[in-house]
């Protein structure tokens, strides 16, 4: 979503500021027990080769072995099952439950039929009927021999069968947690999923059973669930209603002239609608600019307005702001908070220094706050604000104090984090949590470290001393151990991979270091005792990775990538995601090693991601490169 307020270009500090309350999500706290850690062993893996995965399986390593696909007990090297399959196409957890399905493959007469194990190895699609599988969210989607296409469910019953054409018609299927619909976005000629569609055709709505839905009950409906069944007269109207009134406002000498945008976002039960007009000089600086936001509920009427939004992120909640623009930055007067699942309100002027990046969050103790940092005269303001909106706390200064924080809704935490050192901010998280806690680090001396261990609640697990200076020290893993009898961690200092296991006294049960990531350990639990095992990746499956060498706006609203060509490549997915709200996400096919991108929105920054096909396997999407569209 555009908004007209000045971008701040503290956004990193920001973001910072933002990711700093995950420790405060809540959790149980862990009990201490008296538990054993066993090593089973230290072993080469029995298995032909091995198939990564980048998730915790709870210690099930999936492979293959003489020609078979094979489930092994990563802890005591031995065979869970051996399975009909001779190949494992995907593999991936579902979004909605506990479910770890495989998409896997067999060859029959020349043929590769798709289908579908769970995991313990058991099969829930037999492979003689489908030529693709691929999973959705909930469910998954599958061709058979003859191009027919299917929504099915894990145990293969068919819940929609797709028509020759609609495919090719670009029908979709959009899951929600009590149905899915069926629809097709109708997009103006020369425009794409990138652009609003002209109008939205339904095929239907329908259980999780294969039932039509004829009359879905208002508990169950959202603003995102009914956005799509709404588009064509409701969404139209409201925005329409928007541009109508919004271009009332506009003084007469320009009122003819200026095109005015608007930009949804379904929230809650509500749908927020951004509606802004700019009228440039020929340097293109703003002469003249307007900026509204409504709030509809979810039968489109209006609840309230204002000349800005905020909407809050993972909340239902939004900030209405009035007030003026001066120098290309609003300068709110006042402010309303909505919860909108419940449309309750709260005016409070508190919130009239919200800014764009504001979030709930929660203690631990405490209960929940929002938090938002904003601009002050090129200083970082940090408030932090009850769920009524009420000012707890200010913070002032470019770097922001996280024990400060901390200790204003937890005194004694921030002490015993404050004592154990620096907090370690992981990169790939953007946040201070990482696996099962956080993790403290604090310089003893020069050549001796201490890193303390934490879990979500911030409750201390166990302490290690390290001679070593930590300072350049990278975690990628942190686990703790069913019936808390330790921890496991696997991080990269001085250029060595070490994966470590400890009890609950800080003592090293085992440990493993080596100048290649190609060692795991494994563990699960059997009643009061872990039993660890280790095994040593020698034939992993590894068809390459993606490296982009370049990424350019190259035209309006276009992006050109290119990147290195990956040996036994046969093609290669693409994905691009837009950063922020109103997210916009598309995927594309190529063979070769560039591709253009089109109908990406000027002002926008999106995230380009890819893999390598080959034939029926595809590796992980490889670090991302972002772009700004600036034409």
């Amino acid at each position: 979503m555009e908004q007209i307020i000045k971008k701040m270009n503290k956004g990193i500090t920001y973001l910072l500021i933002c990711t700093m309350v995950i420790p405060f999500m809540i959790s149980n706290s862990t009990k201490a027990a008296e538990s054993d850690v066993k090593v089973i062993g230290d072993y080469d893996f029995i298995l032909d080769n091995i198939y990564p995965v980048d998730f915790d399986t709870k210690g099930v390593v999936y492979g293959y072995y003489k020609g078979k696909v094979v489930l092994m007990n990563g802890a005591t090297g031995k065979l869970i099952k051996t399975t009909e399959f001779t190949d494992i196409n995907e593999i991936k957890p579902n979004k909605y439950n506990d479910n770890v399905d495989a998409i896997v493959t067999m060859q029959k007469d020349n043929m590769v039929y798709f289908g579908l194990m769970d995991k313990e190895g058991n099969t829930l699609i037999q492979p003689n009927k489908y030529t693709q599988i691929f999973y959705d969210d909930r469910n998954f989607s599958a061709v058979d021999a003859k191009g027919n296409t299917y929504y099915i469910s894990r145990t293969g019953k068919v819940l929609y069968t797709f028509k020759k054409d609609d495919i090719e018609k670009g029908y979709i299927i959009e899951e929600y947690e009590k149905f899915f619909l069926v629809y097709k976005p109708n997009y103006a000629k020369g425009q794409n999923r990138f652009t609003n569609p002209v109008s939205v055709s339904v095929k239907g709505v329908f259980d999780y059973e294969g039932n039509p839905v004829r009359h879905i009950q208002n508990a169950y409906k959202t603003a995102t669930n009914q956005y799509w069944l709404l588009y064509n007269k409701q969404i139209k109207e409201m925005k329409s209603r928007v541009k109508n009134e919004v271009r009332k406002e506009v003084i007469a000498k320009y009122r003819d002239k200026i095109d005015i945008a608007t930009y949804l976002t379904p929230i809650g039960n509500c749908y927020v609608i951004d509606a802004d007009g700019y009228i440039n000089n020929p340097d293109g600086t703003a002469k003249y600019s307007i900026n509204r936001s409504y709030l509809f509920d979810i039968n489109g009427k209006v609840i309230d307005k204002a000349d800005h939004s905020v909407i809050v992120s993972s909340s239902d909640y939004v900030v209405l702001q009035n007030g003026e623009l001066k120098n290309d930055n609003f300068i709110a007067k006042n402010a309303t908070l909505y919860n909108t699942k419940s449309y309750q309100k709260y005016n409070n002027k508190d919130l009239k220094e919200a800014g764009p990046n504001m979030r709930k969050f929660k203690d631990c103790i405490y209960g929940e706050y929002f938090l938002s940092g904003y601009d002050e005269e090129d200083i970082v303001v940090t408030g932090i604000y009850d769920t009524k909106g009420n000012l707890v706390k200010r913070y002032q200064g470019l770097y922001f104090d996280y024990y400060t924080l901390l200790s204003d809704v937890n005194e004694q935490k921030s002490k015993e984090l404050k004592e154990a050192g620096k907090p370690y901010y992981c990169l790939e998280t953007q946040s201070f949590r990482i696996g099962d806690g956080q993790i403290a680090l604090k310089s003893l001396d020069q050549n001796n470290s201490r890193i303390t261990f934490f879990d979500d609640s911030l409750n201390e697990i166990l302490k290690i001393d390290l001679d070593k200076d930590t300072e350049a020290i990278h975690f990628y893993e942190y686990k703790i151990l069913t019936n808390n009898a330790g921890i496991y961690v696997r991080y990269l200092l001085d250029g060595i991979y070490t994966e470590t296991v400890y009890n609950r006294l800080g003592k090293v049960i085992y440990t493993y270091r080596d100048t290649n990531s190609d060692k795991n350990v494994y563990n699960q639990s059997n009643g009061a005792t872990n039993y660890i095992g280790c095994i040593k990746y020698t034939n992993i499956i590894n068809i390459g990775s993606v490296v982009f060498t370049s990424a350019e706006n190259t035209g309006e609203g276009e992006v050109t990538l290119t990147w290195k060509p990956v040996k036994g490549a046969e093609g290669y997915d693409l994905r691009a995601e837009s950063i922020g709200p109103d997210c916009d996400t598309a995927d594309e096919y190529t063979k070769g090693n560039s591709i253009v991108f089109t109908g990406l929105k000027k002002g926008k920054t999106y995230k380009f991601y890819a893999r390598v096909r080959s034939f029926d396997k595809s590796s992980r999407y490889g670090k991302p490169i972002t772009v700004k569209v600036d034409k």
